[in-house]
């Protein structure tokens, strides 16, 4: 989640070389870089950007992840969208479930909210007036601590959070 520029997406293509990238963007124009990338390499089948989708619509997300991932089976989630608590939040209720066990989870620049400096905490900043994502790592790791079996582990930095799913099945 999170496209931006299409960096991410060229990254995770050449380094993981995976079956499937599904990416999905809130900005409803494509990246053209990305465009280009895909039509080059023949990789139409392969690479599908999901544009103008905000991460929180659970509708239009389920709809995706029906499509794209019926049997549940996805190995890495990187979510570099929003950075806001709720979006982030119910992206994760929504996705969470269409990881395989052992999947991991990564949360990028969870730790907005205690970076240094006041750009980033004051009121007319992107994040201003938001709920810090710490919230959401708090929750996590109560998950983790009682359901073990659906969070088996959680790694922390001062850029990202990484959830491993546990062997619990969950409905989507």
């Amino acid at each position: 989640m999170g496209i931006f520029k299409g960096g991410s997406v060229v990254l995770y293509d050449q380094v993981f070389q995976p079956k499937k990238i599904v990416a999905i963007e809130f900005m409803p124009k494509p990246v053209e870089a990305l465009t280009q990338y895909i039509r080059n390499h023949g990789k139409m089948s392969h690479i599908k950007p999901y544009y103008g989708v905000n991460q929180a619509d659970r509708l239009a997300m389920q709809a995706i992840l029906l499509d794209e991932f019926p049997n549940q089976d996805i190995d890495l989630v990187v979510d570099d969208a929003s950075h806001f608590y709720e979006e982030t939040r119910e992206a994760f209720n929504i996705v969470f479930p269409y990881l395989k066990p052992g999947g991991h989870y990564v949360i990028e620049d969870w730790a907005w909210a205690h970076w240094p400096g006041d750009h980033w905490q004051q009121n007319n900043s992107y994040f201003g007036g938001k709920p810090a994502l710490t919230n959401l790592l708090l929750e996590l790791n109560m998950l983790a601590a009682s359901r073990s079996d659906l969070v088996e582990d959680i790694f922390v930095n001062h850029n990202f959070i990484i959830v491993k799913r546990g062997v619990s099945p969950l409905p989507p």
